[in-house]
């Protein structure tokens, strides 16, 4: 866990210094899905931050495909969460 939180960092790091490549490359650190989906979300979210929305949207769809193969499948489950009165994260 420790090692995927500090691959987290590097990659937002990499995404800050405008090595994209560098910061996906990270992800092939990981075999498990749910691990590399981690490191996607935080590269697209340092993405967003800097501006490159595109590249944010598509690695953020990349991050959900690993987890659901949908990325419609994660808006469903919000939805109905939130139509119950429950936060996603409970």
């Amino acid at each position: 866990m420790i090692e995927l939180k500090a691959k987290g960092c590097i990659a937002a790091a990499e995404v800050r210094a405008g090595r994209d490549e560098a910061a996906l490359a990270l992800v092939r650190d990981f075999e498990n899905p749910r691990q590399q989906a981690y490191i996607l979300q935080i590269a697209a979210l340092a993405q967003a931050r800097a501006g490159r929305k595109d590249a944010s949207k598509a690695n953020f769809n990349r991050a959900v495909n690993l987890v659901t193969g949908d990325p419609k499948r994660i808006r469903g489950y919000v939805d109905e969460e939130h139509r119950r009165g429950r936060s996603p994260r409970r």
